[in-house]
């Protein structure tokens, strides 16, 4: 994901998904159909199994997947939980660290830790909208800054926990949005240009 244009794209659907919503992919923007690997096979299959699934099937599995279960939630959507064994661990208190010196503020009452997986890649897509604001007005030096931060934190958060994270998912048999969407995240955070 070379393009900061996808990657605003990519992270800001990854996040509402993450998060609960249902966001339609019918149709790509423009720049989106140069995509081509990994990440354009799995945005597909995710297409699909959206236009194919239920939204009360997927809604009822994301609550079964991350919020709430009988046997504990399968797949908790925060980092902390994965790199520190806890939730609220020194992990958080990082993310906060890295949002605050980017100039961004949370909200005390927004509900989910700093190291939620949908405030995290609400970071991701913050960053690359600022790469893309530094390209159009020629400021290289924002640019580069933004996308250094932006393949910085992916780095050191996303690319520590989301392997285990996504494993998590597939073990517990999700509906195919959510297995999808895992293999869409996977392949995001993997992918090597992407910031």
């Amino acid at each position: 994901m070379d393009d900061p244009l996808t990657r605003v794209w990519i992270w800001d659907r990854l996040a509402r998904i993450f998060d609960g919503e249902i966001p339609d992919l019918s149709e790509l923007p423009a720049g989106l159909h140069a995509i081509s690997g990994p990440i354009a096979a799995r945005l597909d299959a995710l297409r699909e199994a959206i236009a194919g699934s239920a939204p009360d099937d997927v809604r009822a599995d994301h609550v079964r997947l991350f919020v709430t279960a009988r046997d504990g939630v399968p797949a908790p959507p925060y980092e902390s939980w994965y790199v520190d064994g806890e939730l609220f661990g020194a992990s958080c208190r990082r993310v906060e660290a890295l949002y605050a010196a980017q100039g961004v503020a949370r909200d005390a009452e927004g509900g989910q830790p700093a190291d939620y997986l949908s405030a995290e890649l609400e970071f991701l897509y913050f960053l690359a909208r600022h790469e893309v604001a530094a390209r159009a007005i020629g400021d290289a030096a924002a640019r580069q800054a933004a996308r250094d931060a932006g393949a910085a934190f992916l780095r050191t958060h996303l690319a520590r926990w989301v392997p285990p994270f996504v494993a998590r998912i597939r073990a517990a048999r999700p509906t195919p949005v959510f297995a999808a969407a895992a293999g869409l995240l996977e392949a995001a955070v993997a992918d090597r240009d992407s910031p």
